[in-house]
């Protein structure tokens, strides 16, 4: 039987500050699958005193399955999550994301927690790469897989809907309303604009170029030059932005990765973007050392350590 402490013990270091957050639960890459519903847990604790939404990143190793029991357990009505369904050029893995999705749909009453699915993230980005076209996958194949998502939501909500039980009408309701998108880079965002609900674009100064002191403005201007003017009126936001702590060899010419540079932007980003009413998931909640092996200048983008030590101080906004 499993048992878990629920107790929530208040950090005064933590603040409900940021509009939401990235979260991507220990172990949850394929194929080791090492995520622990503790852990998750835990994470949540922390995370539910900084937000009150969470933007995932896949339905690999049960990540997902694991983040709604943890709210459960925890008892927060408060939290809200974006789902995603990963999307590569392999098709066994969408078929086996939509396997996973489907069943969390049906199986448990979550979509009270939903507030968006995303289907796939920088997919477009990622066929910018002219080495990795065996990895590319074609817009209209994007396109198939989120017009694949809105109709199993729209059937089910349809029959949900009609059931005399009043939890199950209530919940064709809120699936009829649960907007699915994609998310990439602003510059793609006219790519997908009449495909989508929502208009999500993930923003990095720091891939820019750009310094620390001057990288909040940058973003704000790239969020209105290309994703607002993209979206024509859909509803839109920042599904990344952030800085990341090092390593200092990952410098790209003035952004330079250091603690005092994502102080520098956690205090010139968070409390201007409440008060221009921008909403967005900051990047990331934790480090992802799994990266280093990959491209060591994208593991230390988390507020926390993968410990969950705090890296700065919160603003008080």
């Amino acid at each position: 039987m499993f048992h878990v402490n629920t107790t929530i013990i208040p950090d005064p270091n933590l603040r409900k500050v940021f509009y939401g957050i990235d979260y991507t639960p220990r172990g949850s890459q394929e194929p080791d699958c090492r995520v622990n519903l503790g852990n998750v847990i835990e994470d949540i604790k922390i995370l539910s005193q900084v937000t009150t939404r969470i933007r995932l990143y896949g339905m690999a190793c049960r990540q997902t399955e694991d983040v709604m029991k943890a709210l459960q357990y925890l008892d927060l009505p408060d939290m809200q999550v974006i789902l995603t369904l990963w999307v590569d050029s392999n098709k066994a893995s969408w078929e086996k994301q939509t396997r996973l999705f489907w069943n969390l749909i049906d199986n448990n009453l979550v979509a009270s927690r939903i507030i968006g699915i995303s289907v796939g993230n920088e997919v477009l980005f990622r066929n910018e790469d002219p080495t990795k076209k065996k990895d590319h996958v074609p817009l209209e194949t994007l396109d198939a897989y989120i017009q694949e998502i809105r109709r199993g939501l729209r059937d089910r909500a349809a029959s949900a809907a009609s059931s005399p039980n009043p939890t199950y009408s209530a919940l064709g309701q809120q699936l009829a309303q649960i907007p699915i998108f994609s998310s990439d880079l602003g510059r793609n965002a006219h790519q997908i604009v009449d495909k989508v609900d929502w208009v999500l674009s993930n923003i990095h100064p720091f891939f820019a170029y750009t310094s620390a002191s001057q990288a909040a403005d940058w973003a704000f201007a790239n969020f209105k030059d290309e994703t607002l003017k993209a979206a024509r009126g859909k509803p839109a936001m920042i599904s990344e932005v952030g800085w990341p702590s090092g390593p200092s060899s990952a410098a790209l010419g003035p952004a330079v990765p250091s603690i005092e540079n994502l102080q520098t932007f956690v205090d010139t980003w968070v409390c201007q973007a409440n008060k221009k009413n921008v909403p967005y998931y900051y990047f990331e909640a934790f480090d992802e050392p799994w990266k280093n092996s990959i491209n060591p200048r994208e593991s230390q983008w988390g507020l926390m350590t993968v410990d969950r030590k705090l890296k700065v101080t919160i603003p008080n906004c």
